[in-house]
């Protein structure tokens, strides 16, 4: 049974750690994702001052790749059109959003990503409505060594922590073999020439035919997606959709 098993049998907490959770946030209250301030409420991720930084994307966008302030498809669209059907992402990058992912990623700090995902969620459960499979974009073995995790499956169980309803999540599909520079190191042509062979497929039969939603942190250039999604179709999936927390603009 893998990670993904896990994850969809225990879709809600138990009962017993339901009715304690009061108590416990009284001994220790939950922590804004932005200045780690006390939160007045368990279910708020950040608090006022910090959730006021936070642009939900909800204007035009590029109906390929969710590059905002687009109508028609934007001009990396239509000069390089993905493999990806659709890209979507629930909030602009930057502020304490920002602040909090690179906490995460960078600082050691597993707890931010599953509260992260909280604010995933409502994008996420309309995203993967059409889909078969979830993956989430994987670190290479070398990155999750130092790291210690992945943030993107982090943000996925955050998301069914507060009662998400996914399709099964399979977490070990999608492979990176190379450990390669943070594309937060490099400059947004570097990053577009990331190779597609970045990813592997484990198994593709198991890919093969099906409708899959592909979920990273942010979207920057989408290079990194856009190699996972081609690594997919490759694979056989008839139908590859993305969907990230954060979009940088464009």
């Amino acid at each position: 049974m893998d990670w993904a098993d896990n994850l969809n049998m225990r879709t809600q907490p138990p009962l017993h750690l339901t009715l304690l959770a009061p108590l416990w946030d009284w001994v220790a209250p939950p922590l804004c994702a932005g200045c780690s301030e006390p939160l007045p409420r368990s279910r708020d991720v950040f608090c006022s001052g910090c959730a006021v930084t936070l642009e939900r994307l909800t204007g035009p966008a590029c109906p390929v790749c969710g590059a905002p302030g687009w109508r028609d498809p934007c001009h990396h669209c239509r000069r390089a059109p993905p493999r990806f059907h659709r890209a979507r992402s629930a909030y602009l990058w930057g502020g304490e959003l920002a602040r909090a992912l690179r906490r995460c990623k960078y600082g050691g700090q597993l707890d931010l990503a599953s509260s992260l995902g909280e604010l995933l969620a409502p994008a996420l459960q309309r995203a993967a409505a059409g889909s078969e499979v979830v993956v989430p974009v994987p670190l290479s073995a070398a990155g999750m060594r130092r790291r210690g995790f992945n943030q993107v499956q982090e943000l996925l169980r955050g998301a069914r922590r507060v009662g998400a309803s996914l399709p099964p999540v399979w977490a070990t599909v999608l492979t990176k073999p190379l450990d390669r520079p943070a594309q937060a190191s490099l400059s947004p042509s570097a990053r577009r020439r990331l190779p597609a062979s970045v990813f592997t497929v484990r198994r593709p039969a198991r890919i093969r035919g099906r409708a899959v939603l592909l979920v990273d942190d942010v979207m920057t250039t989408g290079a990194t997606v856009r190699a996972g999604a081609a690594a997919l179709v490759r694979a056989g999936a008839a139908r590859v959709e993305v969907l990230t927390l954060a979009r940088a603009g464009s």
